[in-house]
């Protein structure tokens, strides 16, 4: 059996991410440095709209590029994910 792991590929970084429920999207960004730290807060979520997380780039199980990272490039992966979830859809 093989388990998809659920990847967005932009440029030169893959993020790692969740999309869980159905309907208008709530996307929950974890702080700099951390994973995701909705565990709690999806299940309860999911019944009510379209759950989205990510690692950010630098964390988890995304890509660790070797150079520094602005909060242009964050905004830029979460724009990248979200055109591509909505223009699939």
């Amino acid at each position: 059996m093989v388990v998809k792991i659920p990847f967005f590929k932009h440029k030169d970084v893959e993020l790692f991410y969740t999309k869980e429920g159905k309907g208008e999207p709530l996307v929950l960004i974890s702080g700099l440095g951390t994973k995701m730290s909705w565990d709690f807060q999806i299940p309860f979520f999911k019944e009510k709209m379209m759950v989205i997380s990510l690692h950010n780039r630098g964390v988890g199980k995304s890509s660790r590029p070797n150079y520094p990272y602005t909060m242009d490039m964050f905004v830029d992966d979460i724009k990248n994910l979200l055109e591509h979830f909505f223009i699939l859809s």
